[in-house]
């Protein structure tokens, strides 16, 4: 039994599933090997996507909670969703880094998957810094009161 997969054809780019012998859009000839070999490749970069975009969503999520925390009677709630994703996103950073970044690939898709996991980083990191200044602020404004 063959499992059907699908990747872009080395010659002209279109998506074309595993079992065909020609290309459909351009009829070069496809290996067998050489099909199974790029469906996996496909697959791998599909993925890659799909981590990097639900990474972006988590760290947007971050920013959102930061500032929703300050709202009366819901903040508590956008406190707890601040730091869990506060620590989240950089377990899904780490994730996604250990996976996917040794791919190679030319797909225009993996290209915005990096834009992503560059912007969630980047995120994170002001994030964080921003949380590590108000606690130190507080420590230091709670010393001196006493």
């Amino acid at each position: 039994m063959t499992e059907f997969a699908v990747f872009q054809c080395p010659n002209c780019n279109e998506f074309i599933n595993n079992s065909l012998t020609n290309c459909k859009f351009c009829n070069i000839a496809i290996d067998h090997q050489t099909a199974l070999i790029m469906a996996t490749l496909q697959e791998k970069v599909n993925a890659a996507c799909n981590h990097a975009g639900l990474t972006r969503n988590l760290a947007g999520t971050m920013i959102l909670s930061f500032f929703m925390r300050y709202i009366p009677i819901i903040g508590l709630m956008f406190a707890i969703v601040f730091l869990i994703t506060l620590v989240g996103t950089p377990i899904q950073l780490f994730l996604w880094q250990a996976k996917y970044s040794g791919i190679q690939t030319n797909d225009p898709d993996y290209v915005v998957a990096k834009r992503n996991i560059l912007f969630s980083l980047i995120a994170w990191v002001i994030m964080f810094s921003i949380t590590a200044f108000l606690i130190l602020a507080n420590l230091v404004l709670s010393a001196s009161r006493l």
